[in-house]
């Protein structure tokens, strides 16, 4: 309650957004946690904990685009949780993956591309998804030293 008063008159406090939002979230509101978050970026938008948390909040609620916007720019700010960052990164990238193969091999439409994009999915690819699988994920570094993200992905089955 105090928070919510003092943010009335302190509106470029990104920190007291961050707290409040952080509150939102423990009480699983994260569409108002998001909120309070989005606004301590437009403070500050060079704290990468800011999109990252942000991220995680977008993966519970599903919105996985958000969520990658977030984890790459937390990873360009160079988080402190880079591999936390990538691996959310790559959850979030599946996931749309996911969402947008269902989408087309669901469809019922009738356009060339919908037409299309189902013979390409059903004739080339064979996608099997699993209600559970494993995931492993590491970040070896390369001969140049820069950084990989390998990610395998198994059948929980």
């Amino acid at each position: 309650q105090d928070l919510n008063i003092y943010l009335l008159t302190n509106t470029n406090d990104a920190e007291a957004f961050v707290i409040r939002g952080e509150c939102y979230a423990r009480q699983d509101e994260f569409s108002i946690a998001i909120s309070d978050y989005t606004k301590a970026i437009s403070i500050n938008d060079k704290n990468p904990t800011y999109y990252f948390d942000r991220g995680f909040f977008n993966l519970q609620l599903q919105a996985y685009e958000n969520a990658q916007k977030d984890f790459i720019k937390a990873i360009a700010y160079d988080h402190q949780d880079i591999r936390l960052a990538y691996f959310n990164l790559g959850t979030a990238g599946l996931n749309t993956f996911v969402r947008r193969v269902t989408r087309v091999l669901n469809t019922s439409g009738d356009t060339t591309s919908d037409t299309q994009s189902k013979a390409l999915l059903n004739k080339g690819l064979q996608y099997r998804f699993y209600a559970q699988p494993s995931v492993s994920f590491f970040l070896p570094e390369g001969a140049n030293g820069e950084r990989i993200a390998v990610v395998n992905i198994a059948s929980g089955d």
